[in-house]
């Protein structure tokens, strides 16, 4: 649990939200609704300057509402610091730009739901979803994504930063 959670919110709002990182930054706790399972992204805030109201998955739910109601930043202080301190604890060389949205995205088309929703919900066009996102994941994959929840099983400890 790196930093006690502090990039809890940024990581899921990318990765089961689709969320760019740029909006990422410019989201608060007021752009959520945990009663109506909603994020406004505002059109000061989207990237093609469109607001538009993104369904937060069930699973989403489960891992934001405890760093809501702690209040822990969307967008922490050294965010960029703190997403390399992980990616280099867990190994990781690689880290494609907008690579966690790019998985929220594979994995809405692998379930069914349509170009056009999926769309809609990212920002997005069809065609480019068509393009770049649709069968890159299966149905199973995606399943198995959207299950995703937090256990204590699922809790990384990492070492401290020295």
């Amino acid at each position: 649990n790196f930093n006690d959670g502090m990039m809890m919110p940024y990581t899921i709002l990318g990765l089961f939200c689709g969320i760019r990182p740029a909006e990422l930054s410019r989201l608060t706790w007021e752009n959520v609704s945990f009663e109506d399972r909603t994020i406004t992204i505002t059109g000061a805030a989207a990237k093609l300057r469109a607001r538009r109201n993104i369904e937060i998955p069930a699973n989403a739910v489960e891992w934001l509402a405890p760093y809501a109601l702690k209040g822990t930043p969307i967008f922490p202080p050294n965010t960029r610091k703190s997403l390399e301190a992980i990616r280099e604890s867990a190994g990781l060389k690689l880290w494609k730009q907008d690579c966690m949205r790019h998985t929220a995205l594979s994995a809405r088309l692998a379930l069914g739901i349509s170009e056009g929703e999926v769309a809609t919900w990212a920002g997005n066009s069809p065609d480019i979803l068509h393009r770049h996102y649709k069968g890159l994941m299966s149905r199973k994959q995606a399943e198995a994504f959207w299950a995703i929840v937090p256990t204590e099983s699922n809790v990384v400890e990492f070492p401290e930063a020295g």
